[in-house]
């Protein structure tokens, strides 16, 4: 039986047509299948076409070219082809490869800002590491405080730089309790910056501070105390007693403002932990390259 060449074509109310199927096929596939049918649609005719008779194959095989119809009056498609295919899931796997590598890199950028003490730039990098990920549909490269809990750890830090400001102004005002008590603060915002974070503790110099000035207000409270004494013995004519204690009150406040000057956080002369040194950098040059990760971010 001799195969024929069978064109399949619609037409459309301008009057112009098209070809939707082009397939080679014995004619006796298409007459048996619609056999006693009247009125016979476009879409039966690509239907007997199609699958003429699946239970008998004597009278030759259709041979059927790269289109389909997905539904009826829907349009004709091209199938992709197994390398155009290949090609896109290629570039979907370099897209997340990228985002990947971009979010293990800002990662490694917010632990040294972590190390280094600098949570404002570990948020910063930290926020870009969490974006990429998301990105990547993959967080396992993800560890340590999240850029919110870095957020609040950096403005944490920034009490605590206000608080030492404020405790050496009072410090050198000569308020050796209120020193004492600004020093308090500034260590209670570094420990919990530092929590926040998983940084390393970075509360020594304040605490250090704060011993200051508690020996401060000590000292100069027992320096009034022994004036006190010193006038109450002068009343009484005790003269000597009197002088012993006024010398004795000099002495106190004299170590009263050596103490003072020790935490006073802006005194050059007063100790110095330097485990409480904190990095600071500039977020778009120093500790975080923000353009690099634009450039990479665009590159997928």
């Amino acid at each position: 039986m001799s195969v024929n060449e069978v064109i399949i074509i619609s037409e459309n109310t301008h009057d112009e047509t098209s070809v939707i199927e082009v397939m080679n096929v014995a004619p006796v596939l298409v007459l048996e299948s619609m056999e006693d049918q009247t009125n016979i649609t476009a879409v039966e005719v690509i239907e007997a076409i199609l699958d003429p008779n699946p239970e008998d194959d004597q009278h030759g095989t259709a041979e059927i070219n790269d289109y389909v119809v997905a539904e009826p009056g829907g349009e004709m498609v091209s199938e992709l082809s197994a390398e155009q295919s290949n090609q896109q899931m290629t570039s979907e796997l370099h897209g997340t490869e990228d985002h990947v590598a971009a979010a293990i890199d800002a990662q490694q950028h917010s632990d040294e800002a972590v190390a280094a003490g600098d949570y404002a730039t570990a948020a910063h990098a930290r926020e870009d590491a969490e974006n990429e990920a998301w990105e990547a549909g993959n967080g396992d490269m993800l560890h340590g405080s999240s850029s919110a809990e870095l957020d609040l750890a950096a403005h944490q830090q920034e009490e605590a730089q206000q608080f030492e400001a404020q405790e050496s102004r009072d410090a050198q005002a000569g308020d050796y309790e209120a020193a004492r008590e600004d020093a308090d603060h500034a260590g209670d915002a570094a420990g919990w910056a530092d929590y926040n974070a998983g940084g390393s503790d970075h509360t020594g110099q304040p605490d250090f501070e704060y011993d200051q000035e508690s020996w401060a207000v000590w000292e100069h409270d027992s320096g009034e105390a022994d004036h006190q004494l010193a006038d109450a013995y002068a009343a009484d004519g005790e003269f000597d007693n009197a002088a012993q204690y006024a010398s004795n009150a000099m002495d106190h406040h004299a170590e009263a403002d050596y103490h003072g000057e020790m935490g006073d956080h802006n005194n050059l002369v007063a100790d110095h932990d330097a485990s409480s040194d904190i990095a600071t950098h500039d977020h778009a040059s120093e500790s975080y390259h923000e353009a690099e990760y634009s450039d990479n971010s665009s590159d997928s």
